[in-house]
């Protein structure tokens, strides 16, 4: 999970430097396409934004999932133990008789 969103910011980053390059340029250029540019960095910036809600989605949906495991493993042992104490009261009333 670590490494995609490692990866993820690092595309953002990359997006961003991009951008800026994409910017300057174009304002050296062409002063009159500035506000077009800003227009389209606010649109990237929700773009990013509704990818960072999506990831924090998918996080909660893994510690859901990782909290199910863990009552299974736990119901698991309780039946184990059920189990166990069953099977020594069947042995001890063996040995009674």
């Amino acid at each position: 999970m670590k490494q995609t969103e490692q990866q993820q910011r690092q595309q953002q980053q990359q997006q961003q430097q991009q951008q800026q390059q994409q910017q300057w340029l174009q304002q050296l250029l062409q002063p009159s396409q500035h506000q077009q540019q800003e227009e389209q960095q606010l649109q990237q910036q929700q773009r990013q934004h509704s990818n960072k809600q999506q990831q924090q989605l998918q996080q909660q949906r893994q510690r859901q999932q990782q909290q199910q495991q863990i009552q299974q493993q736990q119901q698991q042992q309780q039946q184990q133990q059920q189990q166990g104490t069953f099977y020594f009261i069947e042995i001890s009333k063996g040995d009674i008789s």
